[in-house]
């Protein structure tokens, strides 16, 4: 598949896998809080240190608003070094699951980002279920 503003790096590919699992929220709130961890996240994180989230997302928003977020994670995947796969994956755990809730949506989108990085079925259930717990009580 040839996209346009094509992904560069393992950053953007990241971002634009984090965004294609967020897309489909319809709770504002929870959108607003989305974002708000996910900058958090990345400015904590040494791996994005010096990319910006403005331009990450910049150039995800038209790959996701032109194919849709299957796609945009089965083209992203193959950029994430294996070392990177499964914390990327607890990221979206954590950011999916930030109301302490997991609607069917989310967790077939959680679905297939795991496919695409190679997770298996058993951490993937383990750390799905490890952040419910945790986030259970978030203050949205």
């Amino acid at each position: 598949m040839t996209i346009p503003l094509a992904i560069e790096n393992e950053q953007e590919a990241s971002v634009a896998i984090i965004l294609s699992c967020m897309v489909g929220q319809q709770d504002q709130q929870v959108i607003d809080f989305q974002f708000r961890r996910l900058s958090l996240m990345l400015s904590l994180s040494l791996k994005f240190q010096h990319h910006s989230l403005e331009h990450m997302a910049g150039k995800a928003m038209p790959l996701l608003a032109a194919y849709g977020n299957q796609k945009v994670i089965e083209y992203c995947a193959p950029f994430i070094p294996d070392n990177f796969k499964e914390t990327l994956f607890a990221m979206l755990c954590e950011l999916l699951t930030a109301n302490g809730e997991l609607s069917e949506s989310e967790s077939e989108v959680l679905g297939i980002a795991a496919l695409h990085l190679g997770i298996s079925i058993e951490l993937m259930r383990v750390m799905i279920t490890t952040f419910l717990m945790r986030n259970r009580w978030n203050v949205m």
